[in-house]
């Protein structure tokens, strides 16, 4: 019976983590104000330097946490500074002391997860304007999922060996990352145009992925397939005979629910296409 309890609160935190994922970049444009005090917390940005991709926000109150954030993504981090609504501050540091700060971080997050307990400050904390709880939100400090250094988006490894303590979760993570055939975000190959915010990858990469998972059997691999094949539902693209239409959907009807089954042309010669994900249900 606990485990189905913790089950259904990590279910619903990986689902608001999406939601913040999802409306974080708009918010962000929307409530963009001129900086100010922080209040009575202590935000600090951890840098290597001002091109690193790597950063780390963690937010201090009487010399202890209350909330922080792990960046992998070059852009996301330089949108992080740029909008905050109060001026933190900003720490360079060495490679290994950013690390050092990262696992902290990490662990932190794994700990709040565990106890389905989420930060929120008081009114007093930070600025009104400071407390939006979709532009600012404990869930968009999984942008790399805790325990991990390759999981989410971007990484935070030092070198191609750096893993986190989730470490053969983590090894699937990076080979995802490699993979051999993929489309960056708003960019265009195949002349198939990736609109989405993240990456897709060859379907044979996301098939790979998800065996890699499964072949890990545990809580974290589990919740990283469930994130992004069931929840974020990235598509992936190959070449296939053109798609005339689905014949079977899989999750939430009108709502949240991605194409399992297609029906094809075979009387036409094979395109690339993207296609949904495929529906993880093997834990």
């Amino acid at each position: 019976y606990a485990k189905k309890i913790f089950k259904t609160i990590f279910s619903a935190i990986l689902t608001l983590f999406l939601i913040g994922i999802v409306f974080s970049d708009e918010n962000h444009k929307k409530s963009y104000k001129t900086p100010k005090a922080c209040g009575n917390t202590k935000p600090i940005l951890y840098k290597e330097s001002d091109k690193s991709h790597r950063m780390v926000e963690i937010i201090y109150q009487n010399n202890a946490i209350i909330d922080c954030y792990l960046y992998g993504d070059k852009r996301l981090a330089e949108n992080a500074i740029a909008n905050k609504l109060c001026k933190p501050k900003v720490q360079f540091v060495e490679p290994k002391a950013l690390s050092s700060v990262a696992l902290q971080c990490s662990q932190w997050l794994s700990r709040q997860i565990r106890k389905g307990e989420i930060p929120s400050y008081s009114d007093e904390d930070f600025p009104d304007e400071y407390n939006n709880k979709i532009d600012r939100n404990f869930f968009e400090g999984i942008l790399i999922f805790p325990g991990t250094k390759w999981c989410g988006a971007g990484d935070i490894a030092e070198h191609e060996h750096d893993f986190g303590s989730e470490k053969e979760t983590d090894k699937c993570c990076r080979q995802h990352d490699y993979c051999f055939d993929s489309i960056e975000s708003k960019g265009t190959k195949y002349n198939l145009t990736n609109k989405a915010i993240h990456t897709k990858s060859h379907c044979l990469c996301d098939q790979e992925f998800t065996e890699c998972l499964k072949s890990v059997d545990k809580l974290i691999s589990k919740s990283i397939a469930k994130l992004y094949f069931n929840l974020i539902q990235v598509q992936c693209f190959k070449r296939d005979h053109p798609i005339i239409e689905c014949l079977e959907y899989k999750g939430i009807p009108l709502f949240w629910s991605s194409c399992q089954k297609y029906e094809l042309d075979f009387t036409k010669a094979i395109i690339y296409q993207f296609f949904d994900a495929k529906f993880v249900d093997w834990f």
